[in-house]
């Protein structure tokens, strides 16, 4: 058992929060799947550049940063330029 009653949490399901998101910023999920056919930008973070297969070939689809100064110039990059 865990207590996670300091913690940040998401009390609907994985579409729901999709939806209301600007930026989708994931580590090793299988949501990334939903947020191609929901359409928010996604970012890959990655600060442990664990190996995953999932992820680690993104074909340009979305950002991977590895710090903290990657994912903000990603955030930002995602932001400003929603045409993208």
């Amino acid at each position: 058992y865990s207590n996670l009653s300091g913690v940040n949490s998401y009390q609907n399901g994985t579409y729901d929060l999709i939806n209301e998101t600007t930026v989708f910023v994931f580590r090793f999920s299988t949501a990334i799947m939903k947020t191609f056919l929901l359409a928010p930008p996604a970012i890959y973070y990655n600060p442990y550049k664990e190996m995953r297969p999932t992820c680690l070939n993104e074909m340009g689809g979305f950002p991977t940063p590895t710090t903290k100064s990657q994912l903000k110039d990603a955030l930002q990059d995602v932001l400003g330029n929603s045409e993208k």
